[in-house]
């Protein structure tokens, strides 16, 4: 886990806690991958989120979903499903902070995108009428029996932040017919760890500029020159994608030199 947010006695590693600096003083013939466990957490409700309504025609769309605890996750969470349409509401015991990064999230998100993130002050409020809530918070229980009297029974409840909801709630909901569902990340970190592999592959074998006859081809990535042919892969090309416009692009239009390239 490559987050920095645990303090380190040793000076060595500096300020923050720095568990991969730790372990690459240690590994020396594995090799060693990381990620970001909030960010698979992040991903893995994304996705949970995202199948559960796949089914409606907006998908998550027009959803009101709350979200307790706007933390690192709970804040990268609301950013996602706003991004996706749904009306995101978000709580944090700093009502002052929630309402900044309210703030940010609304500046940065698409700005096509109509839905909003909205703050509040009072986790009763922020749950009344929403379809899901979502308990961000680490350990501690924020969905209590107070709360019961403005949750509807069709609202669904995904714990993220293990131990978000007391146990007497868990059961009142249950009986009432709510859903309830601790987040399972297998999925993210399945994709995660596919992606650790693929981008192996790239950096060795799929990255690269290369001449055969009179044309350069490019592949993985590379910053193209103008008239080098983009392929699947420069090593061994079967696919053309394009002509690099020397810009980080395609060339639209081609003259008859660039279309000779091509066949």
């Amino acid at each position: 886990d490559a987050e920095k947010k645990i303090a380190d006695m040793d000076s060595r590693f500096g300020d923050p806690g720095n568990i991969e600096r730790a372990v690459r003083d240690v590994v020396s013939q594995s090799k060693l991958r990381t990620f970001k466990g909030n960010d698979v957490s992040v991903e893995a409700a994304d996705l949970f989120l995202t199948k559960l309504f796949e089914k409606e025609i907006s998908g998550i769309g027009g959803k009101t979903i709350t979200i307790l605890g706007s933390g690192n996750l709970g804040t990268k969470l609301a950013l996602k499903l706003v991004e996706r349409g749904a009306h995101v509401r978000i709580t944090r015991r700093n009502h002052h902070l929630t309402e900044q990064i309210a703030g940010v999230l609304n500046m940065i998100k698409p700005i096509y995108t109509t839905s909003k993130v909205a703050a509040f002050d009072c986790n009763k409020k922020a749950c009344l009428g929403a379809d899901v809530i979502i308990g961000a918070t680490q350990g501690r229980p924020v969905v209590n029996l107070s709360m019961l009297d403005c949750i509807s029974k069709s609202t669904i409840f995904l714990d993220i932040g293990k131990g978000s909801i007391e146990k007497s709630v868990v059961t009142q909901l249950l009986k009432q017919g709510n859903m309830i569902y601790r987040l399972d990340i297998s999925s993210a970190i399945a994709g995660v760890i596919t992606s650790l592999f693929k981008i192996d592959k790239l950096f060795s074998s799929a990255m690269g500029r290369r001449k055969i006859g009179e044309k350069y081809y490019i592949s993985g990535g590379i910053m193209g020159q103008r008239g080098d042919l983009v392929v699947d892969s420069f090593s061994n090309p079967s696919e053309v994608y394009g002509i690099a416009d020397g810009s980080g692009d395609f060339i639209r239009e081609f003259d008859d030199v660039e279309m000779e390239k091509i066949l």
